[in-house]
């Protein structure tokens, strides 16, 4: 039976590109995340998906795809997809979704930054192009500034490894390490960011440990976030337009957190439900560029319930990541 990947993309609001007469539709691919574009092509005419970015992003059946974009159970996409077992006998049938099911959750389990992550204090020759990237005029960090990351949210470089070449953002939930994000500093490296993977078959091939759940599961900055006395949160995609805006404004009320790709997943709306209530003022702050505005009223309607905003960026400023003080009155003009 056909899948109309369209009609549900179409449904659940999921944003992707289609040029008249092609016989594929593109989208960011789900399992890359931040960073993959539109690195997803998805087969109209049914000969499957793929990744052109990691070639392991690929299948035939819907039925993973389907999973890991709505982020529900194995049984609930094949549901969608339409693939149902109802002239099986039940045993039979737990039996075989136990064999070409995903495997079950692991429990609960420790998870430690690299030892080849290294800290920015005190400051080391190794450390030179890192602290060129982000005290460039692309971030505009000071050198204060980058010591407060590091001493606050946990902010590191890596120059050898997977990871060799970026900057490394933890991701922490309930004061638990549960993934982390690296951004390459060079402009010739083609994925911008790479985050640690969740799925245990690419942790085993990598060589590297295995994420606790993928990255937008979460939300950047939950923790400190929650425990804030800020009035104004601003919702915003990147991890460095959230950190830069942290950065800023944590002495005036003003924190962010981000949701590492251009929709919110069903998760992080469960958790903005649960965080967005302690602020005053909320609000969606995206990059600027009128693409942007239907992303942004989508997004709204999603937390529609939750009375959220959209913020504009200050004339000539492109994204929330090339904010500088200056900038930040805007955000704090109807504090109490």
């Amino acid at each position: 039976m056909a899948f109309y990947w369209q009609n549900f993309l179409d449904r659940h609001g999921i944003p992707y590109s289609h040029s008249g007469g092609s016989a594929n539709v593109h989208m960011q691919c789900p399992f890359c995340g931040t960073g993959s574009h539109q690195a997803m092509s998805i087969s109209l005419a049914g000969h499957g998906w793929h990744c052109w970015r990691n070639d392991e992003h690929r299948g035939r059946s819907p039925v993973k795809l389907v999973q890991q974009l709505l982020h529900t159970s194995y049984h609930d996409a094949c549901a969608i997809v339409g693939v149902t077992g109802a002239t099986i006998p039940g045993d039979l049938m737990g039996a075989v979704a136990g064999l070409i099911g995903p495997p079950p959750e692991a429990p609960p389990r420790q998870l430690d930054l690299l030892p080849e992550f290294k800290s920015f204090v005190p400051r080391r020759i190794s450390a030179r192009p890192y602290v060129s990237y982000l005290r460039g005029p692309s971030r505009g960090f000071t050198d204060q500034q980058i010591d407060d990351m590091d001493r606050l949210y946990g902010l590191r470089y890596c120059e050898r490894g997977p990871f060799r070449g970026r900057v490394i953002i933890p991701i922490r939930y309930n004061k638990e390490l549960v993934s982390w994000t690296g951004r390459a500093v060079s402009t010739s490296v083609e994925l911008r960011y790479r985050t640690l993977s969740h799925e245990a078959e690419i942790a085993h091939r990598t060589g590297l440990p295995r994420a606790v759940g993928p990255a937008n599961d979460y939300l950047l900055f939950h923790d400190e976030v929650l425990a804030s006395d800020a009035d104004t949160l601003l919702l915003v995609e990147g991890p460095f337009d959230a950190l830069k805006i942290m950065m800023l404004g944590r002495r005036l009320g003003v924190v962010a957190t981000c949701f590492f790709t251009m929709t919110p997943t069903d998760h992080q709306l469960g958790l903005l439900h649960r965080l967005v209530r302690r602020f005053k003022r909320r609000a969606l702050l995206l990059d600027a560029g009128m693409s942007t505005l239907p992303q942004a009223l989508r997004i709204q309607s999603q937390l529609s319930s939750l009375n959220v905003g959209i913020e504009q960026l200050p004339h000539g400023i492109k994204d929330p990541g090339l904010l500088r003080m200056q900038h930040m009155p805007r955000f704090i003009e109807h504090r109490a």
